[in-house]
């Protein structure tokens, strides 16, 4: 004879099994149908009216992005005579030289136009317009413009592989070159300091971004040569929230673009903040950037303290010590494959990251140089 206890437990066991059956594949099925890039299943991408809104909106020069997991839907866009590329993501700088970007992905109800959008690279420095009306069923079609109206120059985030990096000692001895492997630019002696892209969590949210944690007793020094001159060098700078959350020393994170030197001081505190720098009259003759005729100001996404000026090198050097002008600070050791000589027709670009105190200094950046 059956316990009625142990045929109590028996169905009890099925009936969670069953339950757990039922979960799991309402889970798939919405798994499927919002990915994290493209939103809905590319099934519910009509692309012939993506291509109808699309058409007499694109002007020559502007970027078609269709977020798809088919690579070749980009083709029907070509076909129409619309420029465009198909992938899961927004590719990793191919909006050079461009000044509005369209991004077109599946609908989804609910969704605000443009969200869930901020942790691309490329798209967390430009601002979403109003969405393109395709008509019920179109997907989304959102423009991104960078401020000002401005072009993408030259992309510091995915050019960092012909950056060159290296330690610069405050004792003045020899800098310690941080060599390109694979996607980062390993230093010596600590794993966590590297420089190269990472994915991170700032105020709450994913983003990517150019990790740089600072050297113990050192300064690090990410140093960019060749680059086209432009009108502007933007960029925003972050710690982590881990980062954030330790009670400890600031950063001082110097930029500088041929003569022009701009320090900034990093509280620990969450949240973003953005930076431009009018380099005004362009290259001068010996490749340095012509200071501009007013100082160059900053400004922060959030507002508060964070920013400083640096009108001279002296005053910068004072703010990160170890840290001389572009000009002054050795060369770097461990020039990337393929990186062109220093003042080889463009500017020289460093970025410098310095603190006294590197305990949990999750620190991250990425700037670009507007036309």
């Amino acid at each position: 004879m059956t316990d009625p206890r142990t045929e109590g437990r028996s169905a009890a066991v099925l009936a969670a099994f069953a339950a757990i059956v039922v979960i799991a594949a309402v889970a798939l099925v919405f798994m499927r149908s919002s990915p994290t890039t493209g939103g809905a299943a590319d099934a519910a991408i009509d692309h012939a009216k993506a291509i109808a809104a699309l058409t007499g909106k694109v002007a020559p020069g502007d970027a078609v992005f269709v977020l798809s997991k088919d690579p070749g839907a980009g083709a029907d866009y070509r076909a129409a005579g619309i420029e465009a590329v198909a992938g899961e993501k927004v590719p990793a700088g191919a909006a050079a030289g461009r000044s509005r970007v369209w991004v077109v992905r599946a609908p989804l109800a609910g969704r605000a136009p443009g969200s869930g959008l901020a942790g691309d690279p490329l798209l967390a420095r430009m601002t979403a317009g109003a969405p393109l009306d395709g008509g019920p069923g179109a997907p989304e079609i959102v423009p991104f413009t960078f401020a000002g109206g401005a072009a993408l120059g030259y992309d510091f985030f995915t050019e960092v592989s012909h950056a060159a990096v290296q330690v610069v000692l405050p004792s003045g001895g020899a800098p310690l070159p941080c060599p390109l492997a694979k996607d980062r630019h390993q230093c010596p002696n600590y794993g966590h300091v590297w420089v190269g892209p990472r994915e991170v969590t700032v105020a709450g949210a994913s983003a990517t971004c150019l990790w740089a944690h600072p050297y113990k007793g050192g300064t690090l020094e990410v140093r960019y040569s060749g680059v086209p001159a432009g009108k502007e060098l933007r960029g925003r700078y972050a710690f982590t929230d881990r980062g954030a959350a330790a009670k400890l020393a600031p950063i001082t994170f110097e930029v500088s673009a041929g003569s022009v030197v701009k320090a900034f001081t990093v509280p620990r505190a969450k949240g973003f903040k953005e930076f431009a720098i009018p380099l005004g009259g362009g290259v001068a003759a010996d490749g340095a950037v012509a200071p501009p005729a007013t100082p160059a100001t900053s400004a922060p996404a959030s507002g508060g303290p964070g920013a400083t000026a640096a009108g001279a090198t002296a005053a910068s050097a004072a703010a990160a010590p170890g840290a001389g002008s572009a000009a002054a600070s050795a060369a770097p050791a461990s020039a990337a494959a393929g990186a062109p000589p220093a003042g080889a027709g463009g500017v020289i670009v460093t970025f410098r990251i310095s603190t006294p105190e590197s305990g949990a200094a999750h620190f991250c950046f990425d700037a670009y140089m507007t036309k």
